[in-house]
């Protein structure tokens, strides 16, 4: 995700720093729409802009945890994926820390895998 909102700042010629401080610097729905949502990484776009506007992109870019909206984003993309709830992230069956029943359990997970409190990958 880092990388992505690198990138974004970079195609409009500024840092971290400079999309914060600069007023002619693109405001974060205008930086959203021009990174396609951090290339995904922040769900949608309504949780790509609170993420970015309450969080902010130097912390984004750091690896901070985006939005609870950004993250409800991203599990309502994998429910549509999957076909629903239940589900297990990354075909971990049997192992409960990784079985996402609503979207609550979802974004624990999510939060648990981004800080390194779970393991991503398959057993």
């Amino acid at each position: 995700m880092a990388a992505a909102l690198a990138i974004a700042a970079g195609t409009v010629g500024m840092t971290a720093t400079t999309a914060a401080a600069d007023p002619a610097a693109p405001n974060a729905a205008q930086l959203c729409k021009m990174s396609n949502n951090a290339d995904g990484y922040l769900g949608s776009h309504g949780g790509c802009v609170s993420s970015v506007a309450s969080i902010g992109m130097d912390a984004l870019m750091e690896g901070a945890f985006p939005t609870r909206a950004a993250a409800i984003a991203n599990c309502k993309g994998i429910e549509e994926m999957v076909g629903g709830f239940p589900y297990y992230f990354y075909g971990r069956e049997g192992d409960s820390r990784y079985l996402a029943t609503n979207y609550a359990s979802c974004v624990g997970i999510l939060y648990q895998l981004h800080t390194g409190q779970l393991q991503p990958g398959p057993a």
